[in-house]
């Protein structure tokens, strides 16, 4: 969740190696990785997209690293066009990890990959298909012990499972990968659990509750520097409050997105009983 120091570390790995180096290139995909994270759309796509040809001609080659470094930057290229809001980019750029993923048949790679493509879905508005392929992420994940991965991706499954009703499953997948990010000090990832609980306490009638998740939410996103998060979590602080202050709140929410050239109200869809 340091994502400021994740940025800087990179960029001084980058200055120190030569141009056109693996380590280079490798200082801009941990780069590319964390501006990603934190809604930095733009930066990603100008620090990933010149290194494809790199990462592409060697296309299964994970460089010492647990995943295959070309997987992972059409995966992050892929999550930054789906906060532009270029679904049709994304979904090529996720199409192209999960082909990778199937050639060089890693488990991360493969559950990276199935997280990009369920994202995609999840901009589209395809919820089935978003849950299916995010529940399978969380089973391959539990089969591999992977920690990290599996709050990562409980943050876009409980929001998926709202947004089509199923309150009770979001509720437990809630209760046990918050937990878990907390554990493990995923401090990013356990900000945006913190906005999903504010989502379903808002949504089952839990108004006070609901604030101060998304104030936890919001504190987080400034500690992080999660570009989209707050503005996010301020858009669902307005929903939590009255005339005038609501409005207020949202009209913040709205020029702190359009400041960032972010989704006017980024996210916020939930399902109503």
């Amino acid at each position: 969740g340091r994502l400021r120091e994740a940025i800087d570390f990179a960029q001084r790995a980058g200055a120190a190696a030569p141009p056109e180096a693996q380590a280079n290139q490798e200082a801009k995909l941990a780069e590319g990785q964390a501006r990603s994270l934190m809604g930095d759309w733009k930066g990603t796509l100008a620090l990933l997209q010149p290194t494809l040809a790199f990462w592409d001609k060697h296309r299964r080659e994970r460089f010492g690293h647990t995943g295959t470094r070309s997987v992972w930057c059409h995966g992050y290229l892929s999550h930054a066009l789906c906060i532009k809001e270029d679904l049709e980019a994304a979904a090529v750029h996720a199409q192209e990890a999960f082909d990778i993923a199937t050639e060089t048949q890693r488990p991360f790679d493969m559950i990276f990959a199935l997280h990009r493509l369920g994202r995609v879905q999840i901009a589209a508005g395809n919820h089935e298909e978003a849950l299916a392929l995010l529940m399978e992420v969380l089973r391959r994940s539990d089969e591999i012990e992977a920690p990290i991965i599996a709050p990562w991706c409980s943050c876009d499954a409980v929001q998926t499972l709202l947004a089509v009703g199923r309150i009770d499953e979001a509720h437990n997948l809630l209760n046990r990968h918050t937990q878990a990010a907390k554990h493990f000090e995923l401090r990013h990832f356990h900000g945006w659990l913190r906005l999903r609980k504010a989502e379903l306490l808002e949504i089952t009638g839990r108004h006070v509750d609901a604030a101060a998740e998304a104030q936890a939410a919001l504190a987080s996103a400034q500690e992080c520097g999660d570009l989209l998060l707050e503005p996010t979590a301020l858009a669902l602080l307005a929903q939590t409050q009255t005339a005038p202050e609501k409005a207020t709140t949202l009209k913040v929410a709205r020029e702190m997105a359009r400041a960032r050239a972010l989704p006017l109200l980024p996210l916020y869809r939930p399902w109503r009983p």
